[in-house]
């Protein structure tokens, strides 16, 4: 009897390595209830006909009326980070949502975007990070960034066009027109409420 609790046990501990900290994926008819510490970010992954909504609930159970609530459609989406812990309900109504959590590394980080003629859609983990280098071949297409879900919350990229086939690169939310980075040039952008806008020109270097 021992040996096998202990199997089971062992069993147990395996499948909760195996699920990323913070992460969660939620089919159509079922929430996920869960407390967002403070300073780290939620991100929620909807693939196109995916449908859903966010709700950031009051900070103490039975505190007052939640404090906002997001629709989902089709997009990826960030909230936070926030000053105090904060808690989220994520519903899902049709498809599969995704969820993760993670803390924000104050240090800007790098990825590298290789593209190949199709638009490309940033994983929650490169969609924390700062600087965008672009390879490949953007062909004119876009890379789908979040979009970011609450007001007075924005999100920066430094976008690097580098890659070889001598054309322009797009960075929007699904569904956005965004912004246009011609080749061998670096701009910024932001996050202005309902898609990727300009902050910087075109820089060459």
């Amino acid at each position: 009897m021992k040996k096998i609790l202990s199997i089971i046990l062992i069993l147990f501990i395996s499948i909760l390595l195996a699920v990323p900290a913070g992460a969660a994926s939620i089919t159509a008819g079922n929430s996920d209830s869960s407390l967002l510490p403070a300073g780290k970010i939620l991100t929620v992954s909807a693939p196109p006909s995916t449908t859903g909504s966010v709700i950031r609930l009051a900070r103490l159970p039975g505190g007052g009326t939640v404090q906002s609530t997001t629709a989902v459609a089709g997009v990826q989406l960030i909230f936070g980070p926030y000053e105090q812990s904060e808690r989220f309900t994520v519903s899902c109504t049709a498809g599969t949502i995704t969820t993760a959590t993670a803390y924000k590394d104050p240090r800007p980080k790098i990825v590298t975007i290789l593209m190949a003629n199709v638009d490309y859609l940033l994983s929650a983990a490169e969609a924390l990070c700062d600087i965008l280098l672009v390879t490949g071949s953007p062909s004119g297409l876009a890379i789908i960034a979040p979009a970011v879900a609450e007001s007075g919350i924005s999100r920066i990229y430094t976008v690097r066009n580098g890659g070889g086939d001598s054309d322009d690169v797009i960075l929007k939310i699904s569904g956005g027109t965004g912004v246009t980075v011609g080749t061998g040039k670096t701009a910024s952008v932001y996050y202005n409420g309902s898609d990727y806008a300009r902050q910087t020109a075109d820089a060459t270097n």
